[in-house]
């Protein structure tokens, strides 16, 4: 018996036009994605104008074409462009456009607070579809590279030994242009001049940064903490607000400390999120729960590591907010112990310490605590294995701080439609 094949006709064309919606009909992110786009407010979106009068893409396209792609692991403005091209979700959800890279970079830097507007929205479909009911939260950080290389990071006395050779070189450099055919009446100097003085202006940003965070340091008076002066002798030269971070035993990471809200219950969505250059957790509590995003309701109890131990803001926390916190105190030596025990103005701090080992011994809190470990590394797991995501591809902080929250977004995007298939 003649074997029969499938019919492979790549000339023809269609009869009819295709429509894309069946293509994805199946494909819930698309679908919760467009939903959660549509309920935001878009009015304060930052467009690329170019002053050339063309029509702009809108700014729910450039949203949910970013969300998708970094949901499904595409971060670099170039590959996210020619998926437009390739991917039926993304050729759907762009309606057939296809935004070039240097647009997708610029939106995605520039629309922190849209970002956070559509964060919320999500938040709000989750609490409406029975998936978020919040409890208790965890908050954690994970240390994330900036998107500058390692290589460019220089310290005090390396920045001010270049600075002087390249002086010395930018001199001869003039000399050689005055000695030259350049008359001087051009709108720029000669490239290698340029170059140079580009670089010159690199470096003294570098050393800014480092005197700022040596005198940081010495007025908190936390000089001689540990932790505390770790990253105040570096910097990167090509992205000076990044900050070398130490990452448990694995090998410093020059990024940032990018911490995250996640819901201690079942669902594991992040509620809040924010981005530091702090090289430990000790100041980051009274921040993440300030970031943590109404949409999501007040929670009752907040769970943090002995990384968060930090008397006073715990205190502050649980005072204005009215929360329980759960911070298992961090081994102090005997003599301090003692001391404190001593001087009469930390024995406030003694007392609190005191009250928060008592904590420790309900079996109730107890249960409640070994939730925290499972939430917050769960969430980092799943933005660093199943999205990919492990350094940031802009520069700055600022921007630093709009990709973090998109890619929380992506994050619950990918929750919520799981559990909504």
């Amino acid at each position: 018996m003649a074997e029969r094949l499938v019919n492979v006709d790549r000339e023809t064309p269609m009869l009819l036009p295709p429509d894309l919606r069946e293509w994805v009909a199946d494909n819930e992110l698309a679908h919760l994605i467009l939903e959660a786009v549509e309920l935001c407010d878009l009015r304060g979106a930052r467009l690329n104008v170019r002053g050339s009068g063309s029509e702009q893409y809108p700014p729910s396209m450039m949203m949910a074409l970013l969300i998708y792609a970094y949901a499904t692991g595409l971060f670099s403005s170039r590959r996210i462009e020619r998926a437009s091209y390739e991917s039926v979700a993304l050729r759907y959800l762009c309606a057939n456009h296809h935004p070039d890279h240097d647009t997708i970079a610029k939106f995605r830097r520039e629309n922190e607070a849209l970002f956070r507007s559509c964060f919320g929205q999500v938040l709000l479909l989750a609490g409406e579809a029975g998936v978020l009911r919040v409890g208790a939260v965890s908050i954690d950080g994970t240390r994330m590279a900036g998107a500058g290389s390692r290589w460019a990071v220089r310290t005090l006395e390396e920045i001010e030994r270049e600075l002087e050779g390249l002086g010395q070189e930018l001199l001869q450099k003039a000399e050689a242009a005055d000695a030259s055919d350049w008359d001087g009446e051009g709108t720029q100097l000669p490239e290698a001049l340029r170059d140079r003085e580009e670089r010159k202006k690199k470096l003294l940003a570098a050393k800014a940064v480092i005197e700022a965070r040596r005198q940081a340091a010495r007025e908190s008076g936390r000089r001689n903490q540990p932790g505390s002066g770790h990253g105040t002798r570096r910097a990167s030269i090509s992205e000076p607000e990044t900050r070398r971070l130490r990452r448990g035993s694995g090998p410093p990471v020059q990024g940032y400390n990018a911490q995250a809200v996640i819901d201690a219950g079942r669902s594991g969505l992040i509620v809040g999120a924010h981005l530091s250059d702090a090289p430990n957790d000790a100041h980051q509590l009274q921040a993440g729960v300030e970031a943590l995003a109404p949409e999501a309701g007040q929670p009752v109890a907040v769970l943090v590591d002995k990384g968060y131990d930090n008397t006073e803001q715990i205190a502050r926390v649980e005072a204005d907010k009215g929360l329980l916190v759960l911070c298992r105190p961090q081994r102090r030596p005997n003599a301090l112990v003692v001391n404190a025990r001593r001087r009469g103005r930390h024995q406030w701090k003694w007392q609190r310490r005191r009250l928060m080992e008592q904590r420790f011994l309900c079996p109730l809190l107890q249960e409640l605590y070994r939730r925290r470990r499972a939430s917050a590394e769960g969430a980092f797991a799943r933005i660093k294995s199943h999205l990919g995501f492990r350094r940031f591809q802009v520069w700055g902080k600022s921007a630093a701080t709009s990709e973090w929250m998109l890619v929380c977004l992506a994050h619950n995007c990918r929750i919520l439609a799981a559990a909504k298939s």
